[in-house]
């Protein structure tokens, strides 16, 4: 313990132990008083840093969570443009997989089945993304990587259909089979 005599400097906060310059009267950090007035000052509680925000995305305890939001609109507006991509938007990659290839097997059936869920994939999409706004469902984030990725699988997909399509329309041409 070093022994200060009043009217001296003190190089180090006693309070929070910052080293201090000559001329600083109080601690910048904690406020406690540096030159000896002959008045005790009282210890200064320990008051740790202000916790970092975690990896995780979630908030550390004492600070409030931030703002997030999903647009309603630009999820109905991306499942009516590309059917599954406003699922996707929303955080439910399998679900938007899962209305795509609905409404392509849908489309080919009757061409009924595809429509209506391809509308089911529209209204699902804006109204999933209302209720993790209002907290009534989790909140999901999308990630980019998975929007790529169902944009590459579904053009996968979709080359695909089309190729086996060709592939028989081909064979029903050279076989003398007519398309009307």
């Amino acid at each position: 313990m070093v022994v200060v005599e009043e009217g001296t400097r003190i190089p180090f906060c006693p309070g929070c132990g910052l080293q201090v310059n000559e001329d600083d009267q109080f601690c910048g950090s904690c406020g406690t008083a540096l030159q000896k007035t002959g008045n005790p000052v009282p210890p200064q509680p320990y008051v740790p840093p202000p916790p970092q925000p975690s990896s995780t995305g979630i908030p550390p305890p004492g600070q409030p969570a931030p703002v997030r939001h999903k647009s309603a609109g630009l999820a109905a507006l991306g499942s009516f443009v590309f059917c599954g991509l406003g699922q996707v938007y929303n955080g439910q990659t399998g679900k938007g997989v899962a209305v795509f290839l609905g409404t392509i097997v849908g489309v080919f059936l009757f061409l009924v089945p595809g429509i209506i869920i391809w509308l089911y994939g529209v209204i699902d999409a804006g109204v999933t993304a209302k209720k993790m706004n209002e907290g009534t469902i989790p909140f999901r984030e999308h990630s980019w990587f998975q929007i790529i990725a169902f944009f590459v699988f579904s053009f996968i997909v979709g080359y695909l259909i089309y190729s086996v399509l060709m592939m028989i329309a081909a064979g029903m041409i050279e076989e003398g089979f007519s398309l009307a």
